[in-house]
């Protein structure tokens, strides 16, 4: 598929019935402060798609970031995603990411990483 980095990029398309979305949710060891990378879309008249990430401590959320894109972006572009800072430790993280609920709405994620700025 169409990539930013590599080879592979994840694609979501809303299908006529479901929107499309990833959910991923995995160990950490430290806070980040952001979670960066490449979108591009094709955004339906308006319609949304997301990038969301929660931190957890426990099973309790401390912190979170989101993103929201309401129109098309015809090439890749860098996004950068803040994460609240109101907890100082973290267990692990949740990335959701949406791909929209309207006819003809995709959009390309590509190269997400967390950053910490010290």
């Amino acid at each position: 598929t169409d990539a930013e980095h590599g080879q592979f990029a994840a694609k979501f398309i809303y299908n006529g019935v479901y929107s499309s979305y990833a959910i991923n949710k995995f160990p950490i060891s430290q806070h980040p402060s952001l979670l960066a990378g490449y979108i591009k879309s094709n955004i339906a008249n308006g319609d949304t798609v997301t990038v969301h990430v929660d931190l957890f401590s426990g099973n309790n959320i401390v912190d979170s970031g989101n993103f929201y894109v309401t129109s098309s972006i015809a090439d890749y572009k860098k996004i950068e995603i803040s994460i609240s800072q109101s907890y100082i430790s973290v267990d692990s993280a949740l990335i959701k990411i949406v791909g929209g609920k309207k006819q003809n709405t995709e959009m390309y994620v590509d190269n997400l990483m967390f950053l910490k700025n010290d």
